[in-house]
């Protein structure tokens, strides 16, 4: 959940930029157009949520302080996993708490990375072969 204002797309360029990244990490700077690409595409994105929101910790800025030279530096808090970070808010009821931590035991990280490269291999060969018939159409 982002804090932002109708028309005003540049309101969290942090979390902006952080969420663009995932996604050109994740699926690359290609065009996907076909159904084949939209059927990896959708089976890409739940996994790449839950290794990000499971596994990778991310840091949050928790103040800024003035060094001696009036330069402005800020202060962060220990790394952890956005699913951390919901659970110390104490807002998750225990059946969602239970149902969290059931989720983390049951995932597996080493074959999820395995299936998040695959299909990743998968879209690269794809908009290789397009790439590659709309070279030789133009030659």
């Amino acid at each position: 959940m982002t804090r932002s204002r109708p028309h005003h797309s540049n309101d969290n360029p942090f979390v902006e930029q952080k969420n663009g990244d995932i996604v050109r990490r994740s699926a690359f700077n290609y065009r996907y157009d076909t159904e084949t690409e939209l059927a990896l595409l959708n089976e890409l994105w739940p996994l790449v949520n839950l290794r990000k929101n499971l596994f990778l910790p991310t840091k949050k800025a928790i103040g800024y302080w003035l060094t001696r030279t009036g330069k402005h530096v800020r202060d962060y808090d220990a790394p952890r996993t956005p699913a951390d970070w919901v659970k110390d808010t104490g807002i998750m009821l225990p059946p969602e708490r239970a149902a969290m931590e059931k989720l983390y035991r049951s995932v597996d990280l080493a074959a999820l990375t395995r299936r998040i490269v695959d299909i990743q291999d998968q879209l690269i060969r794809l908009a290789a072969a397009k790439t590659h018939s709309q070279s030789t159409r133009v030659a």
